[in-house]
């Protein structure tokens, strides 16, 4: 369940980077790198900043369980943050 919580929580860092980079500028320099490629555009933005703090969150809670003992709890506790977000 901790890191089901974890995903929710997740969804509120998350936001808060998609605000930060735009609050600092960050879109608006990447119109001028991609050009009109909107796949790209949503690639760089929503999805690298998404699965970031995902695996950040899962990483974060992965360090402190002490019952991680083989890849498949890998497996499934990183599909739980996923399921989460």
């Amino acid at each position: 369940m901790l890191f089901f919580f974890g995903g929710l929580l997740s969804v509120l860092v998350h936001s808060g980077t998609l605000y930060g980079l735009w609050a600092l500028g960050f879109f608006d320099l990447l119109p001028s790198i991609v050009g009109e490629n909107v796949f790209l555009y949503n690639f760089l933005t929503v999805g690298l900043s998404e699965e970031t703090v995902k695996f950040s969150i899962f990483a974060l809670f992965a360090w402190g369980y002490k019952s991680f003992k083989e890849p498949q709890d890998g497996v499934l506790l990183g599909a739980l943050v996923g399921l989460g977000f």
